[in-house]
């Protein structure tokens, strides 16, 4: 998993924020493993099944309402020009 996906608190916990099935962001305690460069071991916490915000997730509140967007998904017209492309999740406005 990306290390961008993985939110570290100030007590040593970390989390994800899946994207759910209501169209609203849930975050979700995991265990981390081994770290190397960008990626990240999780070792217990989420499914292959469940689908995580990979970018963008920090500062991202709990059930807050978000749009699914495909990997390399271009951004519609009027976005801020330099903003982020989310792989997974983004936060619908």
């Amino acid at each position: 998993m990306p290390v961008s996906a993985v939110i570290s608190a100030a007590d040593g916990t970390t989390a994800v924020m899946l994207a759910g099935a209501d169209g609203k962001a849930h975050q979700k305690a995991v265990k981390v493993g081994i770290r190397n460069g960008d990626d990240v071991q999780i070792l217990e916490g989420v499914t292959a099944s469940d689908k995580v915000v990979a970018t963008g997730a920090y500062g991202l509140p709990d059930n807050t309402k978000i749009k699914i967007e495909a990997a390399g998904e271009v951004p519609p017209e009027g976005a801020k020009e330099g903003s982020k492309t989310p792989t997974e999740g983004s936060r619908e406005k």
